[in-house]
């Protein structure tokens, strides 16, 4: 069963003192008025082998002059309980400023008002290492009241829910599958958070872009502008799971392939393409983007079987080639949810090396099959799905 808490969640937080005193700083004479919220609590992601909690913090500064962010630890509440330490460029990597671009030449300073992400990728060998609890330690220092001062506090626990990810079918069939964007904490998709009714959500959290390359690591043969000249242009895409289709867009013309321009204009409505919903239960939904026009198979309504086509592979909406957008969402929308992780009953993967990613080169390094069971691959993992 698959159960996520969607609302934000407000961490209240409390002093931890260092023992140690600076000779050029004092510690405050109140907490910190710093606030950390959590978007989404989240659930076991297992990819490749390994475990990870994926989640994002939002912190905003609330006094009244600049701090600045010097570490970052996230632990569990018992002493066994591993341990994650973030400083320097590994901390850097994790703040995302809200808005696009940071003016901060320092992207550690925090001005007064101002808020920012921490995309959080926590990594574990096995299930059994992923605490119950997390708590999130920060350490700042900033001019407080004329006095320069260590501002360090810590999170009370936020208890984790080890909730198995919904196992599905794989959404094609046949070798050489490219997941483009797959999850990872750098990729395009992880960042793609879109405010609806008033709520962030990051609704591509866990997406893959499902691009096919031939056995010299290209994604198309002939004329780079036309879409039948690659390869998954027109397969099939299949319903991961038992269903009930909740939402069809069709009509919607293709791009030409890696152009700047899009056949229409990009809303809500649009940016997805040509695309299917299907409710498959447990609050789950499983998003099938940017279809040829005219090619679905299914309408609003339908009961759907695990396997069954629902159209093809095209390059309409916000696509700048053929591909399949896949995800699996909380809310029947492409993005006003939370993106959900998931696992494939069963795929392979040969390693391989990505020379560009758009249009996609590959350098294939071993052909050798790697089999893995009730698992997502990660970004840029090359793959075969069983026929």
């Amino acid at each position: 069963m698959l159960k996520q808490l969607i609302s934000i969640i407000s961490i209240s937080f409390f002093l931890c003192y260092a023992s140690t005193t600076y000779a050029n700083k004092t510690n405050p004479p109140f907490p910190p008025q710093i606030s950390v919220e959590i978007l989404q609590v989240p659930t076991p992601l297992v990819a490749l082998g390994k475990f990870y909690l994926v989640y994002e913090l939002y912190i905003t500064n609330f006094h009244t002059t600049p701090v600045t962010l010097k570490a970052f630890e996230v632990s569990g509440p018992e002493e066994k309980d591993a341990i994650f330490n973030y400083v320097d460029k590994d901390l850097e990597a994790l703040i995302h400023p809200i808005g696009g671009t940071d003016s901060e030449e320092n992207p550690f300073i925090f001005q007064p008002g101002i808020t920012k992400m921490i995309f959080v990728w926590l990594q574990y060998e096995t299930e059994p290492e992923i605490s119950d609890a997390l708590i999130h330690k920060f350490s700042f220092e900033g001019k407080i009241h004329g006095e320069h001062m260590d501002l360090n506090f810590m999170t009370d626990p936020i208890k984790i829910e080890k909730i198995a990810p919904v196992v599905i079918q794989p959404p094609l069939k046949g070798d050489f599958w490219f997941a483009g964007g797959g999850p990872s904490n750098t990729s395009f998709h992880r960042a793609a958070n879109l405010v609806v009714n008033g709520h962030d959500y990051f609704a591509q959290r866990y997406a893959i872009d499902f691009i096919q390359i031939d056995k010299n690591g290209t994604s198309y043969a002939g004329n780079e502008k036309k879409n039948k000249s690659y390869l998954c242009y027109g397969k099939d895409i299949l319903s991961v799971a038992v269903g009930t289709v909740v939402r069809v867009k069709d009509g919607i013309p293709e791009n030409v392939p890696h152009t700047t321009k899009r056949a229409v204009e990009m809303t809500m409505e649009t940016i997805g393409g040509n695309h299917v919903v299907v409710d498959i239960g447990n609050g789950s939904y499983a998003f099938y983007a940017h279809l040829i026009p005219g090619s679905l198979k299914v309408k609003k309504g339908d009961k759907v079987s695990t396997g069954q086509v629902l159209g093809k592979i095209g390059n309409s909406g916000n696509s700048t080639e053929p591909h399949l957008h896949f995800h699996i969402v909380d809310k029947p929308s492409f993005l006003g949810g939370n993106g959900l992780p998931y696992a494939f009953i069963g795929f392979d993967v040969r390693q391989s090396k990505t020379i560009i990613p758009d249009p996609v080169k590959l350098q294939i390094l071993n052909s050798e099959l790697k089999h893995y069971t009730n698992e997502i691959m990660l970004e840029n993992t090359l793959i075969k799905f069983s026929d």
